[in-house]
């Protein structure tokens, strides 16, 4: 059985999928591939660990990586997803990439735009949408992981420095989960 050695737990609209592409283009990570938000700890749990597996190399396969792992950005938020995290995986670490609350909640709303065609003002959307806000207070809901992960196992990147520093940060995740920085492609 291949389950995941890291998980990103956050945050949406905070910069998971350029984060998420950058692992995956390392020879030595896998990212799943079948879909890049499982949400099994958070929607489908349920469905059991076999299910979860099939989102993850064969044990075969698995040999071939240093590390396997699957982004699900609202892992972060959700009250269930610590305790089962810490219950399903064999110390696993977890990344989680941060953004100026300000300009996630901003971008939360252009999303919305976009996709759900939605008509009104941010600040009626944030008047109709308080979850919006809320979920800024980023502290919050890392005090819940905190209560099953110790610090070490927690790597936080800030989006607005990573972008300006993407050598940085490769070095900073290829420490964090024990890959060689320099097979990262270059750029």
């Amino acid at each position: 059985m291949t389950l995941p050695t890291f998980l990103g737990i956050g945050v949406p609209r905070g910069g998971t999928t350029w984060l998420s592409r950058l692992l995956a283009s390392h020879p030595d990570i896998y990212m799943s591939t079948r879909r890049k938000e499982v949400h099994f700890f958070d929607h489908h749990f349920d469905r059991g660990i076999a299910w979860y597996e099939k989102f993850f190399p064969s044990e075969d396969e698995a040999c071939q990586y240093q590390a396997i792992g699957e982004f699900t950005p609202q892992y972060l938020y959700r009250p269930l997803c610590p305790e089962r995290i810490a219950a399903t995986l064999a110390d696993p670490k977890l990344i989680l990439i941060l953004r100026n609350p300000v300009d996630r909640a901003y971008s939360h709303y252009k999303f919305k735009v976009q996709l759900a065609n939605y008509s009104g003002s941010f600040e009626t959307y944030l008047s109709t949408c308080p979850e919006v806000i809320e979920y800024g207070f980023y502290s919050r809901y890392l005090e819940r992981y905190l209560r099953y992960f110790d610090r070490d196992q927690i790597l936080v990147l800030i989006f607005e420095h990573a972008v300006v520093d993407i050598p940085g940060v490769k070095d900073s995740v290829a420490r964090f989960l024990g890959v060689a920085a320099n097979r990262f492609p270059p750029g």
